[in-house]
This record gives C-alpha cells, structure tokens and sequence, in this order.
C-alpha cells in the first residue's frame, strides 16, 4: 500500500487531484491511498519529467550539493554502510509545486526563491559523480541496471540537483529510495546554512509532499 502524506494548508482541503501524466492519483484527506506500485515504478524511471540537457555546477554549488546530500543520506540511514545511489538525478514522482512547495504568505520571501531555483534547475539533468563523504557507495547510472553490485540491502536512493537562495544560504532538495516494488519513501528537504555547516531547516510551514510505500 503506498500513501502520500500532505502536510499545511492542503491538508483539509478534500479535493480530488489526478496528475497530468496519468501516472497517479490522490485524495486528499491528510493521509491519500493511492495504487501500490505508481511511485515506486514512476521513481525508478526518472521522476517527473524533465529535459535532458546536462546541468552544470560552479565549484562553490557542487561542494554545497554533495555536502547536503551525504549529511541526508547519513541521516536517512545512520547504520548503513554500503550505498547504491542512482548517479541520474530526479525528483518527487509527478512533481506540483503547487501542491507540494507552497509556502505560507509570511514565508513566501524566505523560501519562494529556493523553490524557484530547485524547480529551474531540475528541469536539467544532473549526473552525479563520487564527491559523497559516505563509507562506500555505487553510482547506479541507468544502462548499468544489470551491474546492480549485490549488497546485502538492495536500496535504492535518489537524489535531486539541490535548488538554493542567491547568497547560498538557504537549499531545497528531494531525497528519495526503494527497496522493492512495495517499499520506498522520498520527501523534500529544506536546508539551511549556520556558522559555515548545513542543517536541516524545520522552520518551514507550508505544504509539502510525502511519499511512502
């Protein structure tokens, strides 16, 4: 069974949404059923969609992104010691920013700008490199799927290209893994840098979107 939670002010709203790819549909009613398999399956191939044209990050944006992401990925799974992570960036499965990046009016001039760069910049495509700071790990690029390295835990992550603010203050990024056709979670993550080090950042009180399998 896979749900997707939705939090602020969608949370009480009770419409009916149908994403435009066909791929999903939700109820919203705090806690939405949909079919098993959609975000596992939508996830596995890519996200919502995006072009293919290859984005490219400056010195200070790519030490940034790859901070961000081994702090998450450590936080996801602090035990864990080996990684597979698709070397493909990609978003929440039929990504709405609308529906699930919508701040509350008195945040809008906080957060709309991460927003608006995250989505701009995940219209590109990322290729991921081995800049992580994690034990060990494998980049899993798409025409390698049958290299899969045999792992006692087969888990899949998938990361975004991280969105931020102009004065590299502030970042918004999507997190997100499956462990089987039934099992898997994503949610986005604002971060926000303090004294030099990035921290989640659970000041944000708009709607969001969560995924889980």
């Amino acid at each position: 069974m896979t749900a997707l939670l939705l939090s602020g002010a969608l949370w009480h709203n009770g419409v009916v949404l149908q994403n435009v790819t066909r791929s999903w549909q939700i109820v919203v009613l705090g806690i939405a059923i949909v079919a098993p398999t959609l975000y596992c399956q939508s996830q596995e191939t890519g996200g919502a969609k995006r072009t293919t044209t290859e984005l490219k990050l400056t010195p200070a944006e790519e030490r940034d992104s790859y901070e961000i992401y081994s702090l998450l990925l450590k936080a996801e799974s602090p035990a864990r010691e080996n990684w597979i992570i698709s070397q493909e960036t990609t978003t929440f499965p039929g990504e709405s920013s609308k529906l699930c990046l919508d701040p509350t009016e008195d945040q809008k001039p906080r957060y709309t700008p991460v927003i608006d760069d995250y989505l701009k910049r995940n219209q590109k495509q990322l290729t991921l490199v081995r800049k992580f700071d994690l034990h060990s790990y494998v980049l899993l690029g798409r025409d390698t799927g049958s290299k899969r390295p045999h792992f006692d835990d087969p888990t899949l992550f998938y990361l975004s290209a991280v969105g931020f603010n102009s004065d590299h203050t502030r970042a918004l990024v999507y997190v997100g893994y499956v462990c089987g056709s039934l099992c898997g979670s994503g949610l986005y993550h604002f971060m926000v840098k303090k004294n030099g080090q990035w921290q989640q950042d659970f000041d944000y009180h708009g709607a969001f979107c969560h995924w889980q399998s």
